[in-house]
């Protein structure tokens, strides 16, 4: 038997997702530098596909931080269509297959404020025409599965770099998202990415800003939200780069700290940043870190 893993040449895996076929399931996973790679044997052999990287503007792909190497952040698979996946690209744009990843596109149709800065992707479930973008200029919103998109909100938002997403698969128009109050630059600057959760009720046009229970000033980026679902309710939980998990079980009214302590979640990068700064602020060397 093969060992779990073989076929795949980079060691940075960076995203996985899958998809259940009438084949049976096929495992995508995106890698650092930004290559799709995909496995029919639940992970025990690998191939690429290649068509992502035979695309026009692969080399201009790139990432503000060093070595600046763009990366495969994220895939979402259309649940009534699993042979239609999406994939993004931090920063390149976002690509999408009708074949099961063996061919990509370029989705275009966003004003002249997207810059290709892509972080996460929600498909409404049970409409797969209905999606929504997180990404470095903010809230997207599609309604004709990716050819045309609405700007929801922009960099003056509160939360103005949005990474996490996450859209209710019942209640038609709840959504929720988790990021920064401004780019990674401005945390460099100010010390903090002043992070931040954020609910709309009306799919995206208004949002209120969730605090109660939260603390006053998150330092840290928030880069990590799920939901757990029950029959009549569901719990949201967030983490990030200062290692507390956040829980809301009343839709974001209320939060609870539940953990404490943990590991960056977070890009190697992003961690090293945000340690870097609080060991500036209080006097001292920044310490080192681990990728992770």
């Amino acid at each position: 038997m093969a060992a779990p893993g073989q076929g795949i040449a980079l060691e940075n895996i960076y995203s996985l997702n899958a998809a259940q076929t009438g084949a049976g399931v096929r495992i995508y996973a995106g890698t650092e530098p930004a290559h799709i790679y995909v496995s029919v044997d639940v992970g025990e052999t690998w191939r690429e596909l290649p068509s992502l990287r035979a695309l026009p503007g692969v080399d201009e792909w790139t990432f503000p931080a060093p070595p600046h190497v763009a990366h495969l952040k994220g895939f979402a698979v259309d649940p009534l269509s699993p042979s239609t996946v999406y994939a993004g690209v931090e920063v390149g744009g976002l690509f999408k297959s009708l074949d099961g990843g063996e061919h990509w596109r370029k989705l275009k149709g966003f004003d002249a404020a997207w810059d290709g800065d892509f972080h996460r992707l929600a498909i409404r479930p049970g409409q797969s025409d209905d999606l929504y973008l997180s990404g470095g200029s903010g809230v997207w919103h599609s309604g004709d599965a990716g050819e045309q998109w609405e700007h929801l909100t922009d960099r003056e938002m509160r939360i103005g770099y949005p990474d996490g997403l996450i859209v209710h698969p019942d209640q038609q128009n709840l959504v929720f998202i988790a990021g920064a109050a401004g780019n990674p630059g401005s945390w460099r600057r100010n010390g903090t990415a002043d992070a931040g959760i954020g609910r709309s009720r009306d799919g995206g046009q208004t949002w209120d800003i969730l605090s109660t229970g939260l603390p006053d000033h998150i330092q840290g980026n928030i880069e990590a939200m799920s939901m757990n679902l029950w029959a009549g309710g569901f719990s949201l939980f967030a983490t990030g780069i200062d290692g507390d998990v956040f829980s809301s079980d009343d839709e974001g009214d209320t939060w609870a700290i539940i953990a404490r302590g943990l590991p960056p979640v977070s890009k190697g990068t992003a961690g090293r940043s945000r340690r870097a700064a609080a060991a500036t602020e209080q006097g001292g060397a920044p310490p080192r870190a681990q990728n992770r």
